[in-house]
């Protein structure tokens, strides 16, 4: 066996059905007393009864883990060499088939991001809990809910992180020992409300060990408060109410909505995000969102590139991602413009082949799409998405794509047909990933 599964250890691929360490079903039990040393415990007279006990907890849907599962075990039988991880490659990953792994048609809502449930007694109270839970044991700056079960479920957390919580009374004077687990894998999904394919960029590995930045970008499918018909057997639905916008602005801190789609009947001839427009009587009507139009053309058209300077103002979006101001990504569906743009972002910066095809084909999970990396793809109205167009373009266009890492790739199309300085590409680069440890 060559390094590459060393590689995949130390990146967090963790190969559930290899051997390696179990991972827990978020809703999975796991009892504990024990507070952390040096946690901040007062009494400790309620008892967690679901802890998760510190380990590894996934909030994927048990088919979509499955199936990213079988790419990485995939990948691993190809018996690639480090460099070779990060480079193209013809029928990567086999015949591993996301549609295997779909839920029943109409059934396949396995794009949200599966809650995480804690459970604690306390006998004879019958009063209001306080739950907290933070990064640090310390439970510094934590968040808190309040509830009036036994229970909480905890959503929407990064990717990756060990987060510890705690347990108090209402009134702070009983209170737990404090929990952990750790979330596990690289796609955060994100419980969105009507909003559909909707996932943080960030939180994938790269080559250069430095992950990618989770909060910054979001990408998923189009936001309208509104049904409406430009003609074709796909109808536009409503994705937008209270709580998702809710979602949007204060969970996802939303600031940018970049609309790849184009400016007339496609986008309801909109001229504003509908996170400015879809009113609800609440505060969050007070939050403005920037909205930048950038409409682009999908797979071989997007990188053909015929239009450089609304490319260049989208990776310019991403530079200026920032925690407190996020940047929604998106065109119809967030499955081929969108698709593509994340393919090539993700390929800038370092993530290897295998998880920049994953990443495409996760959106055959929003219980609308289905999208392969290997072939075409006719949905049920006669409409063909052909991800080969693209990936064939590419290696048209650089003959040595097989010796050649796919980030020097990007990076040099990023330069010669987006306009894209050396300087500009790094200044992108240091924004959307995390610091050197």
């Amino acid at each position: 066996m060559k390094k590459n599964f060393i590689l995949l250890a130390s990146v967090g691929m963790l190969l559930t059905a290899c051997g390696t360490k179990p991972v827990e079903n978020s809703q999975g039990n796991g009892n504990s007393s024990e507070a952390p040393a040096g946690a901040p415990v007062k009494d400790g007279t309620i008892t967690l009864t679901k802890n998760h006990d510190g380990k590894e907890v996934s909030f994927l849907h048990e088919r979509t883990q499955a199936y990213i599962d079988a790419m990485y075990e995939a990948a691993e039988a190809e018996d690639l060499d480090e460099e070779q991880m990060y480079r193209m490659r013809d029928n990567a990953c086999g015949t591993v088939n996301p549609v295997d792994y779909q839920g029943p048609k109409g059934q396949n809502d396995q794009d949200h991001f599966v809650p995480i449930k804690l459970e604690w007694n306390m006998d004879g109270y019958t009063g209001s809990y306080k739950v907290k839970y933070a990064t640090d044991r310390m439970l510094t700056d934590a968040k808190e809910l309040t509830v009036t079960t036994n229970s909480a479920e905890l959503v929407n957390l990064f990717t990756d992180t060990e987060y510890f919580w705690q347990v108090e009374t209402e009134d702070g004077s009983h209170d737990s020992a404090v929990g952990s687990f750790k979330t596990y894998g690289h796609y955060r999904m994100i419980e969105s409300g009507l909003a559909y394919n909707v996932r943080d960029f960030g939180g994938k590995m790269t080559k250069s060990g430095r992950r990618i930045k989770q909060g910054l970008i979001y990408r998923g499918g189009e936001l309208t408060n509104v049904q409406y018909d430009t003609g074709i057997p796909q109808k536009h639905i409503v994705t937008l109410d209270a709580n998702t916008k809710d979602i949007f602005l204060n969970t996802m801190n939303v600031r940018v909505d970049l609309d790849f789609r184009n400016a007339g009947s496609e986008s309801n001839n909109i001229s504003d995000s509908p996170l400015n427009t879809a009113d609800f009587g609440d505060d969050n009507d007070n939050i403005q969102v920037t909205f930048s139009r950038q409409s682009v053309s999908s797979l071989a058209n997007f990188w053909g590139n015929t239009a450089p300077a609304t490319l260049k103002n989208s990776f310019m979006a991403f530079s200026n991602a920032k925690e407190d101001a996020a940047v929604y990504c998106h065109c119809w569906g967030g499955a081929d413009r969108t698709g593509t743009a994340f393919f090539i972002l993700e390929g800038l910066l370092g993530v290897s082949y295998t998880e920049c095809l994953i990443d495409y084909e996760l959106t055959s999970f929003d219980n609308i799409h289905t999208r392969r990396r290997d072939t075409r793809v006719t949905d049920e109205n006669g409409y063909n998405y052909n991800f080969p167009d693209l990936t064939n373009r590419i290696k048209q266009d650089n003959p040595d794509w097989a010796t050649r890492d796919f980030s020097d790739i990007c990076a040099e199309w990023l330069e010669n047909r987006v306009g894209f300085t050396k300087a500009e590409i790094e200044t992108l680069k240091e924004n959307l990933l995390e610091p050197e440890e």
